[in-house]
């Protein structure tokens, strides 16, 4: 459980590929996304899969993605496991191929693209601000919920609250740390809401931003990389 966190908590790399514009990296993200959601050939499939690993090492974010799939590897099985059992062998394992292939796009997305990045992205595209800046606080809200979790864990265990190893304790465990949990979310959220309507939130339609976002010739490459993507991947698709 706490692999799981600290992928969470991990800060962004800085390389060329978090550097890329969040438009071009958004139209990437829903274009491969598109594709593992359609695509059910294996062919088609795999040069997808080989596709967006082949961005993520070439963005040096290819052990964050393994240690993202790592740590869902046991949900992955159990959704593969179900698929076996109401599609059959073949269907069901197409569908957990399909469902680690989406967790790596994501986790691709994710793992380059911070929350305030998505939303100007989001704003330029016409997006309503109020919506983007409440999913980029969403966003950052994750790593923060799942540092308290640990803390509220570690507190458990420092009292010598005993935890049980098995399937079973461990829902016991994650009951108990559920409620605690949301009482601090709920009550951070309304500190939230109190200092945005302190600081006029919403007052002005016209903002300012920080940073003016252009497509560079990286973008465009990226943008081009993913149409012949897209067309080979189909093109495998009907052959």
């Amino acid at each position: 459980m706490s692999r799981s966190w600290a992928i969470l908590t991990s800060p962004r790399p800085s390389g060329w590929l978090g550097r890329l514009d969040p438009r071009a990296k958004l139209a990437w993200f829903l274009c491969c996304f598109a594709l593992a959601v359609a695509l059910r050939g294996p062919a088609s499939l795999g040069l997808l899969a080989l596709a967006v690993l082949g961005l993520a090492w070439l963005g040096g974010i290819l052990r964050g993605v393994a240690a993202t799939l790592g740590a869902l590897a046991g949900f992955v099985a159990l959704v593969t496991a179900l698929d076996v059992v109401y599609f059959g062998p073949a269907g069901g394992l197409l569908a957990g191929l399909k469902f680690a292939l989406a967790i790596a796009i994501f986790a691709t997305f994710l793992q380059t693209t911070p929350p305030e990045e998505l939303s100007a992205g989001l704003v330029r595209l016409g997006v309503p601000y109020t919506f983007a800046f409440t999913l980029a606080a969403g966003a950052r809200f994750v790593p923060t919920v799942a540092r308290e979790a640990g803390d509220i864990l570690d507190a458990y265990r420092a009292r010598g609250v005993p935890f049980e190893e098995s399937p079973l304790g461990r829902v016991r465990t994650y009951a108990r740390i559920l409620v605690p949990l949301v009482v601090s979310t709920i009550a951070r959220s309304i500190r939230l809401a109190e200092a945005m309507e302190a600081r006029a939130f919403g007052y002005s339609p016209r903002r300012t931003p920080l940073r003016e976002l252009r497509l560079g010739r990286r973008d465009w490459l990226l943008l081009a990389s993913t149409a012949a993507l897209a067309a080979l991947a189909v093109a495998a698709e009907m052959l």
